[in-house]
Order: C-alpha cells, then sequence, then structure tokens
C-alpha cells in the first residue's frame, strides 16, 4: 500500500466535492454515494437544508443587500423546494416552518430532513419537533466541510452560476452586482423548478412532480433584466409629479397573481415595486 506524502494528504482533506447531478461522469461511478445510504421511496420524504451567504469586501463602500444571508430546502427525488433571503441566519425559522406545514398538507411526509450541525440547523429541527408544530421529523446531520453527503450542494452551485449569467446578460454595472445578486439567484431558483425531469418513468417539471402543479407565472415568463415601465407615484402625488418610471424587471410576486411583476429602479437603489 502506498502513502501519500503529507502536502497530498492534507490537500486532499481540504477538498469539498459536490454532487454532479444525477449523471455522474464514468470516472465517478466507481465512487460510493454517500446520500443513498437511506434512499427514499416516495416523493417528499427525505429534504435537504443548507444556506449560503455574500460577504462584503474589504474596504467595500458600494451598495450591499441587507439580506445577504441564503437558505434553501429542497426534495431528494425532485430537487425542488424553497428558499429565501434573509437579514441574521436565524429568520427563516418561522418562514420554513409554515411552508414545510403547507408541503405536509399535500401528503409530503418529511421523515427525515438532512443538514449540517450548524447551530440554526439543529435549533429549526428542535423548532420542527418541538410543542408548537409537533412534526416528528428525523433530523440526519453531517459532518463539517463534508457538501457531498447534501445534494442541496448542487442547486446552490447551479443557481449561483445562473444568477452571474444573468447579471452579465443583463449588463449590471459591477459596483452594483452585490445588491441585484440575490434577486438574480432567487429568479435563477424558481426558473430552476420548471425544469423537465423523469421520475419513475412520469416526464414533467420539477415543481409539478412536487407540487402538483406550475407556477402561475409561468404564462407571463420573462428574461431576468429586460427593461420595463412601472407606477412610481403615491395616492395623491402632486401634479407636477411623474407618474412612472423605466425600471428592471427581476421576478414575480409571490401569492399574487401571475402577471403581477416585481419591478426596480436602479436609480433609487433597486428599490422593489410590484
Amino acid at each position: 500500500m502506498q502513502y501519500p506524502c503529507e502536502s497530498c494528504a492534507i490537500g486532499k482533506i481540504r477538498q469539498k466535492n459536490i454532487l454532479q447531478g444525477n449523471h455522474p461522469r464514468p470516472q465517478q461511478k466507481q465512487r460510493p454515494d454517500l446520500t443513498n445510504k437511506t434512499e427514499p421511496r416516495n416523493i417528499g420524504d427525505k429534504w435537504y437544508m443548507d444556506g449560503m451567504s455574500i460577504r462584503k469586501p474589504n474596504g467595500w463602500k458600494g451598495m450591499f443587500p441587507a439580506r445577504n444571508n441564503f437558505y434553501g430546502l429542497i426534495e431528494h427525488k425532485t430537487g425542488f423546494g424553497i428558499c429565501g433571503w434573509y437579514s441574521p441566519k436565524i429568520d427563516f425559522l418561522d418562514e420554513f416552518a409554515q411552508e414545510i406545514n403547507k408541503l405536509k398538507k399535500l401528503n409530503h411526509s418529511f421523515k427525515v430532513i438532512r443538514g449540517n450541525g450548524a447551530g440554526e440547523n439543529k435549533r429549526f429541527l428542535n423548532l420542527l419537533n418541538g410543542p408548537k408544530w409537533k412534526m416528528g421529523i428525523t433530523a440526519e446531520f453531517t459532518p463539517r466541510f463534508t457538501p457531498r453527503q447534501n445534494r442541496i450542494e448542487n442547486p446552490f452551485y447551479v443557481v449561483s452560476m445562473r444568477a452571474r449569467a444573468m447579471l452579465a446578460a443583463a449588463n449590471i454595472p459591477d459596483k452594483h452586482k452585490q445588491k441585484v445578486f440575490p434577486m438574480a439567484v432567487r429568479f435563477a431558483w424558481e426558473a430552476r423548478g420548471c425544469e423537465i425531469i423523469d421520475i419513475n418513468g412520469v416526464s414533467a417539471m420539477r415543481c409539478e412532480h412536487l407540487l402538483g402543479k406550475r407556477p402561475k407565472w409561468l404564462k407571463f415568463a420573462q428574461a431576468f433584466g429586460v427593461a420595463g415601465t412601472f407606477k412610481s407615484c403615491g395616492e395623491h402625488p402632486a401634479k407636477y409629479a411623474e407618474r412612472g418610471t423605466t425600471g428592471m424587471f427581476i421576478g414575480y410576486a409571490k401569492d399574487r397573481p401571475g402577471d403581477t411583476m416585481v419591478m426596480v429602479d436602479p436609480k433609487n437603489s433597486y428599490q422593489a415595486f410590484y
């Protein structure tokens, strides 16, 4: 048996490999899949959670989003779920608990939720299994620095790449990209839910497999960053005040009709208007 040198051993232990989607490359087929120890039978049995954040560079004086912590929860078979941006990390707790309660009404069992052993993850599982929600979910906590054991790492990587591409296509200036990046990630996450995948011989969108329906905004889909006009005046504007403003499209409003678009004003710190 050949033992690696110290530098090789340290380099290998520092690797943070993530899953290569549903179709691994040939050289990876012989590697054991650490996520399949408890392969779920039905959609909604097993879920994965994790978060990521964007940090302000040293000496940065430009615009920076107040909500810079992203948190997501995806289902094992569909690879889709819920997400959101928050100011402190723990702000996702109550909102995600309510969303999980809605998903359980769609006959998703939520037998297992897997994530790393971060404090907010443990606090979240305690909330779900506590006296308020009483969901009885089994927690699976992975060791530190082992993203290969969590399927949500690949969607994080994918939506981040697509968000950067959308910022480039929308001609967002470099000094404004950190402000617009969370909007692009959210849009990429929702658009990823419209990818068609095959589960047990049934081809449908990820969101259809999970939620049983397509999003309302799909009929009114637009490209991220297109220009448009929106009403920006109040209820009683001055006679000389402008009634409309040219802005940029960033997505669709949650829990509203499908044609309700969210626009931002680049001249006003990218403030959102509906």
